[in-house]
């Protein structure tokens, strides 16, 4: 019986992590295309804004 709860244990770490990694994605993906592209027309930056 001790086994499942290590393994509940693990799973809940594991979930945690990688809720914590998707809620910080988002954040770190529209600092990196924040730079000078949005200046020019049809750049990166821009097609990014228009699939938002």
């Amino acid at each position: 019986m001790r086994n499942n709860g290590n393994h509940l244990c693990c799973f809940s770490l594991l979930l945690l992590l990688l809720l914590a990694g998707l809620a910080s994605g988002h954040q770190v993906l529209f600092q990196g295309f924040n730079w000078e592209s949005w200046k020019q027309s049809g750049g990166w930056y821009n097609m990014m804004m228009g699939k938002v």
